[in-house]
């Protein structure tokens, strides 16, 4: 679909709250009609998550199942929670970035990438396009999320999506404007005494993201952030 200069919409506020107002424009701009339905997609981490002490950072990957459909994602947004059981600080969330390699937006006129919170426990992102919308693939990446083992690893830690806080809209008239995907839970990481192996306990299963028509209240300037 074309350009839909929605670019000056991104100066201020959140991208969920301009997101909702761009889905009601949408509703509005399409008859009530039947739409296409979309290939399944899924969302989920693809790299082995760490107990040792330092920085690190996983992938959230898409994986679309055929027949596929070009879905025109337009923005979306993401919540991941951490549970960790033993000493303070023995992991954190740190950051979140687009990838820089096999980002969704990865487009000529990019995309707007901001981490809206972030603490040990919670990491917020919203990500939207800058006017282009992304037709999802296998392989496609959603973000990159940063985060530090402290020096005496947790004993064990669970990585989760809050799913109420997250969600994908399209623009495309002839797509739903809600984008379902399945959210696959990283899991948890059960750390190792010293010098054993941690084991990643894989949770089975996805969620399929409801329609939602509701943003979140957190506003400020979009830019790439780590």
């Amino acid at each position: 679909m074309g350009n839909f200069g929605f670019g000056s919409w991104f100066t201020g506020g959140s991208v969920a709250g301009r997101v909702a107002v761009a889905a009601c424009l949408v509703a509005v701009l399409v008859a009530a009609g039947p739409r296409a339905a979309g290939a399944a997609l899924s969302l989920a981490n693809r790299s082995e998550l760490s107990c040792t002490p330092g920085d690190h950072f996983f992938d959230l990957v898409f994986t679309e199942t055929p027949p596929a459909v070009s879905e025109g994602l337009f923005a979306f947004d993401l919540a991941l929670t951490a549970t960790a059981t033993g000493p303070a600080g023995g992991f954190a969330f740190t950051g979140a970035a687009a990838p820089p390699d096999g980002f969704v937006f990865d487009a000529p006129g990019g995309a707007l990438f901001r981490v809206a919170e972030v603490t040990p426990e919670r990491l917020v992102i919203n990500v939207a396009s800058n006017d282009e919308l992304a037709d999802v693939a296998s392989g496609d990446k959603a973000a990159r999320v940063f985060y530090t083992i402290g020096a005496t690893p947790p004993a064990e830690y669970t990585l989760a999506f809050d799913r109420e806080a997250s969600g994908f809209i399209s623009a495309d008239p002839d797509q739903p404007i809600d984008i379902p995907v399945s959210l696959v839970d990283p899991g948890t990481v059960v750390c190792p005494e010293p010098g054993g192996v941690g084991v990643v306990i894989a949770v089975a299963g996805g969620f399929t993201l409801a329609r939602r028509r509701r943003g979140s209240g957190t506003s400020g300037a979009l830019a790439p952030t780590r």
